[in-house]
């Protein structure tokens, strides 16, 4: 049965299966640990690992839209309540990987697994298993850095509320984005809002200091990575992130 689960999460295209298959690489090479992996991702066509559980095997996008006659869209929601139907198989089969670390890959559409039923009742099922917590990846292709700076951490702490696990945010595609994403975080909250009074117009002038204020509120300082699943940046601060998270021992500023 393994000690530690992370789920890994984020847009679609933002490096989800890249990152698992890396990241799982790299604590087994760095950290001796073995590890075992998950997808969750019907839709998925090729995996860069090798899994231990496939909810392929299960059923897949393209089987649910032959057999109920549903777009892609309506087939990813099917297969999300599919899934969970089957949460306590899926327990059982994860609680029988004998792997020290476990990496749950989720679907690409990230909206489906965390804000319908599903994703809770699968998180729910794994913290059962061994404690689990969530990555979720932040793509700096999207937006500007002030709003991403800002959207990220309260997106981290949505999802949080919303599966009921601890969740590190990591701003992925280092190799390509080369943008001082982290650094813009670390001179911390407060100087983001005064540059976010500076740089920013229109209504993202008035709503991102408001949220910053919320979060200095309410949100514990955590420090935000920027990684690369591709080259291997930061893939050692983001575990460092992850292991504090699991023993509850580190503190995250």
């Amino acid at each position: 049965m393994p000690a530690m689960i992370v789920v890994v999460m984020g847009p679609a295209g933002s490096g989800k299966t890249t990152l698992t298959a890396s990241l799982g690489k790299w604590i087994e090479e760095n950290q001796g640990y073995s590890v075992g992996y998950i997808n969750l991702d019907p839709g998925a066509e090729t995996l860069p690992y090798k899994p231990d559980f496939d909810v392929r095997d299960w059923f897949t996008v393209e089987d649910i839209m032959v057999k109920e006659g549903l777009g892609p869209n309506g087939a990813m929601i099917r297969a999300s309540e599919l899934l969970a139907e089957r949460r306590s198989e899926l327990r059982r089969i994860v609680r029988n990987i004998r792997k020290e670390v476990v990496i749950v890959d989720t679907p690409g559409q990230s909206e489906i697994f965390i804000f319908r039923p599903a994703g809770p009742a699968i998180t729910s099922t794994l913290r059962w298993i061994a404690p689990t917590i969530g990555v979720y990846l932040v793509d700096p292709t999207i937006t500007p850095i002030i709003s991403e700076a800002t959207t990220s951490l309260l997106m981290g702490l949505i999802i949080q509320l919303r599966l009921d696990i601890p969740v590190v945010p990591a701003v992925t595609k280092a190799d390509i984005v080369r943008v001082e994403f982290g650094e813009t975080l670390a001179i911390g909250l407060e100087k983001v809002r005064d540059l976010a009074l500076k740089e920013l117009g229109g209504a993202l002038k008035e709503i991102i200091p408001r949220l910053i204020d919320l979060m200095i509120e309410y949100l514990p300082s955590v420090r935000l990575v920027t990684i690369s699943a591709k080259t291997g940046e930061g893939l050692e601060e983001l575990y460092q992130l992850i292991y504090e998270t699991y023993c509850s021992c580190g503190d995250l500023t």
